[in-house]
């Protein structure tokens, strides 16, 4: 064999070296985006978690949620400081959670569960009364997104209310 010979062998060897690192290399960040994505889930889980066990283990922090369902006018000034700041850091672990979706970094599927959650809370008159009144600043995409959840909840419930009126005068809408 000539030094040439070696040198095509050497060059075909080179080659499939370079091919099967960039394999390896295209295999690491498909399990770390993977890894990243879980990491992401369940870090917005544990504050979300953290959330619900303050609310569910202290009677007080639950009567205050309760009462602040109806309204928020049936708290206490301190009482609506303290939920105020409940809900400012609800909004704050979601909103993140939300623009890293915005970004392709969470699945469809996990958002979807959370803005389901953001739904429920802003279907309560006192959430509503909140997100209006808070003086929190939000980025533009998060705050566009609450806005048309909670115009949606006042819309559905201004159209509840023209039914109830309908049926009690015996008429369809």
């Amino acid at each position: 064999m000539t030094i040439q010979d070696w040198g095509a062998i050497g060059e075909i060897v080179s080659a499939i070296a370079v091919v099967a690192t960039l394999a390896y290399l295209a295999a690491q960040i498909r399990h770390s985006e993977r890894t990243t994505r879980a990491q992401l889930s369940q870090s917005f889980s544990s504050d979300i978690n953290a959330v619900n066990l303050m609310i569910a283990n202290d009677v007080s922090w639950f009567e205050i949620f309760r009462k602040a369902g109806d309204s928020l006018d049936t708290l206490t000034p301190d009482e609506q400081g303290r939920y105020s700041f409940l809900e400012l850091s609800v909004c704050r672990t979601i909103e993140p959670l939300y623009l890293h979706y915005l970004k392709g970094l969470v699945d469809e599927d996990v958002w979807a569960t959370q803005r389901e959650g953001l739904v429920a809370l802003a279907t309560t008159p006192g959430w509503r009364q909140w997100w209006l009144m808070q003086p929190f600043p939000f980025t533009p995409a998060f705050k566009a997104l609450v806005d048309a959840i909670v115009q949606a909840q006042i819309e559905v419930q201004a159209d509840d209310r023209i039914t109830v009126l309908y049926r009690a005068r015996g008429d369809t809408p």
